[in-house]
């Protein structure tokens, strides 16, 4: 992990990995129920240090969306790199997919809002 001046942190595949992990089982719009493995979205932050509660998902497709870091934290969200023991690739949603428990909470989350936060392909978090 290194922090440039301008508040930059960019961690490496080996370091992302070798962070601790949970478990999310759920389905998504596009995949059957499955086990989903990645740290938690808000050890990360804290890890780094970031410091703000507006979140810009962006995936490797350019695409991007806002969230609120508080909504993800609360559901527990992770940056998964596997699903079902098997390393996502860019081909199957990796080499991270954003990943909440839907299935728990689906009132909250099955929503078409909800659905644009599940960001897979993701590349970057822009914290303000």
């Amino acid at each position: 992990m290194t922090n440039s001046a301008d508040k930059t942190y960019e961690m490496s595949e080996r370091e992302f990995l070798a962070l601790a992990t949970s478990t999310v089982t759920t389905s998504t719009p596009w995949t059957p129920k499955s086990d989903f493995v990645g740290p938690l979205l808000t050890n990360i932050l804290q890890d780094v240090a970031a410091k703000g509660s507006k979140l810009r998902l962006v995936a490797l497709d350019d695409f991007s969306v806002d969230v609120d870091g508080d909504y993800l934290g609360k559901y527990g969200t992770i940056l998964a790199s596997s699903r079902d023991g098997v390393r996502l690739t860019v081909r199957d949603f990796g080499p991270i997919f954003v990943m909440y428990p839907r299935d728990s909470f689906r009132k909250e989350l099955d929503t078409p809002i909800g659905a644009s936060y599940l960001v897979w392909q993701l590349c970057g978090i822009e914290v303000e």
